[in-house]
């Protein structure tokens, strides 16, 4: 994406024209995601964009079952398709079902629907994300869709891996614990681990020639020198096997518990995760990692397009002004709006 930040009309052609898969993700639950898909999806009707909406969790229910709280329902407009489970279908004569893949998901069928008419639709998690990325690929091939929108759902940002999306929004809203520093200083956090520098071509095609097998892998000299199917939290002291200039390779998260037992080692190696949405670190553990000469990097970079803010929340407000101000300041190199106060 363009350094400069896009106005909404550019936005949507940017993620209309290259057949986009964004996902939608959120620091806390409550942020505002459904009601900035809703806003996405609103002006991807006045474009004439055909859309194709999922969620990794369950979205456009009234009522938040956890808190009891009610919830934006998820609006789609004529010629918009969506992914659900016929348990959940409300208003069949809105919407005609395009195809089922046999497959049940809490106790129903998905389908692949479209709405020949506005409506309010359910959806849900199909799956895992290798899952998700075949039906995806699915419809992308049977049907004209574009883009591809994906709901996040609270604590499963891995499903906006970057084996699944080309790029993310953050929605940050006043529901987020903390103050407005102390959110913008978590929102600082998770884009530049999103964003942080991919790994050098040749570790990644390694990477590749044996990722099937892989939980975690050592490479020394350019060559895999070690390979196993545990992850690293499997695995029995894995940091014994590492050396100096090694770079150690996990298909799983990368925890503290990994981290400080490379750490009480002593070495300089590399650590290459998928993506941002796999280091579970907290930040004085990750300085310490690069203090250390712990270099950590990603196999794929994630952009994220924007940051989306809702100055009110259910249980408090930010001052609106103060909140779009700073994160302005500090994001002015991509979109950043505040729901509660959009023209």
């Amino acid at each position: 994406m363009e350094k400069e930040s896009l106005t909404l009309i550019e936005f949507y052609k940017f993620i209309t024209n290259k057949k986009k898969v964004v996902s939608i993700i959120g620091l806390e639950k409550n942020v505002g995601k459904t009601t900035f898909l809703n806003f996405i999806l609103e002006g991807l009707n006045e474009t004439n964009s055909s859309p194709l909406v999922l969620s990794i969790g369950r979205d456009g229910e009234k009522e938040d079952r956890l808190e009891e709280t009610k919830k934006p329902r998820i609006k789609l407009y004529r010629g918009q398709y969506f992914l659900s489970i016929d348990s959940l279908l409300s208003s069949s004569a809105s919407i005609e079902v395009l195809d089922s893949f046999g497959q049940i998901v809490s106790g129903s069928t998905l389908f692949l629907a479209r709405a020949v008419g506005d409506t309010y639709v359910e959806i849900i998690n199909p799956g895992s994300i290798e899952r998700v990325k075949e039906l995806i690929n699915s419809v992308q091939k049977d049907f004209n869709v574009s883009p591809v929108l994906i709901d996040g759902a609270l604590d499963r940002k891995s499903h906006a891996s970057s084996r699944v999306s080309d790029g993310i929004f953050i929605c940050a809203g006043a529901h987020a614990e903390g103050t407005i520093e102390d959110i913008l200083k978590k929102t600082q956090i998770l884009v530049s681990r999103l964003e942080k520098k991919e790994c050098e071509k040749n570790i990644k095609e390694l990477i590749n020639s044996d990722i099937e097998e892989t939980g975690f892998m050592i490479i020394r000299d350019n060559a895999v020198v070690h390979s196993e199917k545990k992850t690293l939290l499997e695995a029995e002291k894995p940091e014994q096997l590492l050396k100096d200039g090694d770079t150690l390779y996990t298909t799983g998260i990368l925890t503290n518990v990994v981290a400080k037992n490379i750490l009480e080692k002593n070495i300089k190696v590399t650590i290459v995760v998928d993506d941002g949405t796999k280091i579970m670190l907290d930040t004085i553990t990750e300085k310490r990692l690069q203090r250390n000469g712990v270099n950590l990097c990603l196999q794929y970079s994630l952009p994220v397009y924007g940051i989306i803010l809702s100055s009110i929340g259910i249980r408090k407000s930010l001052n609106p002004s103060r909140l779009l101000s700073r994160f302005k300041e500090v994001f002015n190199d991509r979109l950043v709006l505040d729901l509660r106060f959009i023209d």
